[in-house]
């Protein structure tokens, strides 16, 4: 993998056929930790764990893994369209994208939103700030 263009190395399959995209052979092991891509892959496990929480279950930490390594493969394919370089089918990216859903709400994501005072509730804590 090239820094500059974030694809993993193309790889022959059992038939010979180049495999590209999504369907190379993907292995985080493999994947130098120097990339964009593999530094991606870590700062996205790290803002998932943050959203969850540090005390996570086995299923979260294998979920986790997974929607990793498919939000990872999802982008090298949505690459290869960018680029014209399409291979396989969209069905199988579809498939994926579903997939990489499921997991999500699996893990419970939800919408973080923050906790906004009414005018009302933000003066009278600025008074009892003053008061007391």
């Amino acid at each position: 993998m090239t820094e500059t263009d974030g694809r993993l190395p193309a790889r022959k399959g059992p038939d010979g056929n180049l495999k590209h995209g999504l369907w190379c052979l993907f292995n985080r092991a493999k994947l130098d930790r120097r990339t964009k891509l593999a530094k991606w892959g870590e700062h996205l496990r790290e803002q998932l764990v943050k959203d969850l929480g540090s005390d996570l279950s086995t299923q979260q930490e294998i979920l986790l893994d997974r929607v990793c390594a498919k939000v990872l493969k999802s982008y090298l394919y949505e690459q290869g369209v960018l680029s014209g370089e399409t291979f396989g089918s969209k069905d199988h990216y579809l498939a994926l994208t579903n997939s990489l859903r499921l997991d999500l709400q699996a893990l419970g994501l939800q919408r973080k939103t923050n906790k906004i005072l009414d005018l009302t509730d933000y003066l009278r804590a600025k008074e009892n700030q003053k008061g007391g």
